[in-house]
Protein backbone atom coordinates (compact mmCIF):
# COMPACT_ATOMS: atom_id res chain seq x y z
CA UNK A 1 0.00 0.00 0.00
CA UNK A 2 2.85 2.42 0.75
CA UNK A 3 4.19 2.03 -2.78
CA UNK A 4 0.76 2.87 -4.18
CA UNK A 5 0.58 6.05 -2.10
CA UNK A 6 4.08 7.00 -3.18
CA UNK A 7 3.09 6.52 -6.83
CA UNK A 8 -0.01 8.69 -6.37
CA UNK A 9 2.09 11.43 -4.78
CA UNK A 10 4.60 11.24 -7.66
CA UNK A 11 1.83 11.52 -10.25
CA UNK A 12 0.25 14.45 -8.42
CA UNK A 13 3.57 16.29 -8.61
CA UNK A 14 3.66 15.75 -12.37
CA UNK A 15 0.07 16.75 -13.06
CA UNK A 16 -0.32 19.60 -10.56
CA UNK A 17 1.43 22.88 -11.28
CA UNK A 18 2.27 25.75 -8.96
CA UNK A 19 1.51 29.38 -9.78
CA UNK A 20 5.06 30.04 -11.02
CA UNK A 21 4.78 27.20 -13.53
CA UNK A 22 1.31 28.31 -14.68
CA UNK A 23 2.50 31.90 -15.05
CA UNK A 24 5.40 30.74 -17.22
CA UNK A 25 3.18 28.61 -19.43
CA UNK A 26 0.50 31.30 -19.88
CA UNK A 27 3.10 34.10 -20.10
CA UNK A 28 1.59 36.18 -17.30
CA UNK A 29 2.85 37.18 -13.86
CA UNK A 30 2.43 35.09 -10.72
CA UNK A 31 0.18 37.75 -9.15
CA UNK A 32 -2.06 37.50 -12.22
CA UNK A 33 -2.42 33.73 -11.72
CA UNK A 34 -3.15 34.30 -8.02
CA UNK A 35 -5.74 36.96 -8.88
CA UNK A 36 -7.47 34.69 -11.40
CA UNK A 37 -7.61 31.92 -8.79
CA UNK A 38 -8.91 34.26 -6.09
CA UNK A 39 -11.57 35.64 -8.45
CA UNK A 40 -12.73 32.14 -9.41
CA UNK A 41 -11.49 32.47 -13.00
CA UNK A 42 -8.85 29.74 -12.73
CA UNK A 43 -9.78 26.50 -10.95
CA UNK A 44 -7.28 25.12 -8.47
CA UNK A 45 -6.73 22.33 -5.96
CA UNK A 46 -5.96 23.39 -2.42
CA UNK A 47 -3.40 21.21 -0.72
CA UNK A 48 -3.25 20.61 3.04
CA UNK A 49 -1.56 23.71 4.38
CA UNK A 50 -3.40 25.99 1.96
CA UNK A 51 -1.07 25.91 -1.05
CA UNK A 52 -2.79 26.11 -4.43
CA UNK A 53 -2.00 23.84 -7.35
CA UNK A 54 -3.42 23.93 -10.86
CA UNK A 55 -4.26 20.86 -12.90
CA UNK A 56 -2.05 20.45 -15.96
CA UNK A 57 -5.13 19.36 -17.91
CA UNK A 58 -6.88 22.68 -17.18
CA UNK A 59 -3.89 24.74 -18.29
CA UNK A 60 -3.46 22.61 -21.43
CA UNK A 61 -7.13 23.12 -22.30
CA UNK A 62 -6.74 26.88 -21.98
CA UNK A 63 -3.81 26.80 -24.41
CA UNK A 64 -5.50 24.44 -26.86
CA UNK A 65 -8.85 26.22 -26.95
CA UNK A 66 -9.11 29.65 -25.31
CA UNK A 67 -12.91 29.44 -25.67
CA UNK A 68 -13.23 26.43 -23.33
CA UNK A 69 -15.00 26.66 -20.00
CA UNK A 70 -11.59 26.57 -18.28
CA UNK A 71 -10.60 29.79 -20.03
CA UNK A 72 -13.86 31.65 -19.40
CA UNK A 73 -13.12 35.07 -17.93
CA UNK A 74 -9.42 35.01 -18.75
CA UNK A 75 -8.07 37.69 -21.07
CA UNK A 76 -7.19 36.45 -24.55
Amino acid sequence: MNSQLAEIKRLEEIYLLNSRQVAGILKVSRPTVDNWARDGKLPFVELPGGKKRYRLETIANILIDPETESARGLPQ
